[in-house]
Protein backbone atom coordinates (compact mmCIF):
# COMPACT_ATOMS: atom_id res chain seq x y z
CA UNK A 1 0.00 0.00 0.00
CA UNK A 2 1.28 3.45 -0.87
CA UNK A 3 1.77 5.85 2.01
CA UNK A 4 -1.20 8.12 2.60
CA UNK A 5 0.67 10.28 5.11
CA UNK A 6 2.64 13.26 3.88
CA UNK A 7 5.54 15.57 4.56
CA UNK A 8 4.49 16.68 8.05
CA UNK A 9 4.31 13.08 9.21
CA UNK A 10 7.69 12.30 7.62
CA UNK A 11 9.13 15.34 9.38
CA UNK A 12 7.82 14.14 12.74
CA UNK A 13 9.50 10.77 12.22
CA UNK A 14 12.86 12.47 11.78
CA UNK A 15 12.22 14.96 14.60
CA UNK A 16 11.29 12.25 17.10
CA UNK A 17 13.36 9.19 16.10
CA UNK A 18 13.74 7.87 19.64
CA UNK A 19 10.29 6.44 20.34
CA UNK A 20 9.76 2.73 19.77
CA UNK A 21 6.00 2.94 20.22
CA UNK A 22 3.52 4.53 17.90
CA UNK A 23 0.40 6.27 19.12
CA UNK A 24 -2.37 3.94 20.31
CA UNK A 25 -5.02 3.37 17.67
CA UNK A 26 -7.75 4.34 20.15
CA UNK A 27 -6.44 7.91 20.06
CA UNK A 28 -6.14 7.84 16.27
CA UNK A 29 -9.74 6.61 15.98
CA UNK A 30 -10.97 9.33 18.34
CA UNK A 31 -9.28 11.97 16.19
CA UNK A 32 -10.83 10.42 13.06
CA UNK A 33 -14.27 10.66 14.70
CA UNK A 34 -13.67 14.34 15.44
CA UNK A 35 -12.54 15.01 11.86
CA UNK A 36 -15.61 13.19 10.54
CA UNK A 37 -17.87 15.40 12.69
CA UNK A 38 -15.91 18.50 11.66
CA UNK A 39 -16.49 17.67 7.98
CA UNK A 40 -20.24 17.66 8.59
CA UNK A 41 -20.05 20.94 10.52
CA UNK A 42 -17.85 22.55 7.85
CA UNK A 43 -20.31 21.49 5.15
CA UNK A 44 -23.21 22.94 7.17
CA UNK A 45 -21.33 26.23 7.42
CA UNK A 46 -20.54 26.26 3.71
CA UNK A 47 -16.79 25.91 4.23
CA UNK A 48 -16.55 22.73 2.12
CA UNK A 49 -18.67 21.17 -0.61
CA UNK A 50 -20.95 18.21 -0.09
CA UNK A 51 -18.67 16.11 -2.32
CA UNK A 52 -15.68 16.95 -0.14
CA UNK A 53 -17.64 16.27 3.03
CA UNK A 54 -18.71 12.87 1.71
CA UNK A 55 -15.14 11.95 0.76
CA UNK A 56 -13.75 13.00 4.16
CA UNK A 57 -16.50 11.07 5.94
CA UNK A 58 -15.82 7.96 3.85
CA UNK A 59 -12.07 8.25 4.45
CA UNK A 60 -12.76 8.61 8.18
CA UNK A 61 -15.03 5.57 8.16
CA UNK A 62 -12.36 3.55 6.37
CA UNK A 63 -9.79 4.65 8.95
CA UNK A 64 -12.15 3.72 11.77
CA UNK A 65 -12.57 0.27 10.18
CA UNK A 66 -8.80 -0.23 10.44
CA UNK A 67 -7.98 0.13 6.75
CA UNK A 68 -5.11 2.53 7.38
CA UNK A 69 -3.75 1.32 10.71
CA UNK A 70 -0.28 0.96 9.18
CA UNK A 71 -0.37 4.62 8.08
CA UNK A 72 -0.52 6.02 11.60
CA UNK A 73 3.17 6.03 12.33
CA UNK A 74 3.81 8.99 14.60
CA UNK A 75 5.76 8.25 17.76
CA UNK A 76 3.88 8.22 21.04
CA UNK A 77 6.65 10.20 22.71
CA UNK A 78 7.05 13.67 21.22
CA UNK A 79 7.17 17.30 22.16
CA UNK A 80 4.33 19.73 21.78
CA UNK A 81 0.61 19.23 22.05
CA UNK A 82 0.11 16.35 19.65
CA UNK A 83 0.54 18.37 16.47
CA UNK A 84 2.35 15.52 14.72
CA UNK A 85 -0.38 13.05 15.63
CA UNK A 86 -3.08 15.42 14.38
CA UNK A 87 -1.22 16.04 11.12
CA UNK A 88 -0.66 12.32 10.55
CA UNK A 89 -4.42 11.70 10.77
CA UNK A 90 -5.23 14.79 8.67
CA UNK A 91 -2.78 13.81 5.93
CA UNK A 92 -4.06 10.25 5.71
CA UNK A 93 -7.70 11.37 5.56
CA UNK A 94 -7.00 14.19 3.08
CA UNK A 95 -5.02 12.01 0.71
CA UNK A 96 -7.58 9.21 0.82
CA UNK A 97 -10.45 11.70 0.34
CA UNK A 98 -8.66 13.19 -2.68
CA UNK A 99 -8.21 9.70 -4.08
CA UNK A 100 -11.92 8.95 -3.58
CA UNK A 101 -12.91 12.14 -5.37
CA UNK A 102 -10.64 11.30 -8.31
CA UNK A 103 -12.21 7.83 -8.48
CA UNK A 104 -15.55 9.65 -8.80
CA UNK A 105 -14.23 11.74 -11.68
CA UNK A 106 -13.74 14.90 -9.62
CA UNK A 107 -10.55 16.94 -9.83
CA UNK A 108 -10.83 18.20 -6.27
CA UNK A 109 -7.90 18.12 -3.88
CA UNK A 110 -8.58 17.83 -0.18
CA UNK A 111 -5.95 19.67 1.87
CA UNK A 112 -4.92 18.33 5.26
CA UNK A 113 -4.95 21.78 6.90
CA UNK A 114 -7.58 23.67 4.94
CA UNK A 115 -10.24 20.97 4.69
CA UNK A 116 -9.58 18.20 7.19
Amino acid sequence: MKPYYGEETKRSLSNFPFSIHTVKLELIYAIAEIKKAAAAANFSDGAISEEMQDAIVQASDEALAGKFDDQFVTPALQGGAGTSINMNVSEVLANRATELLKERGKEISVHSLDHV
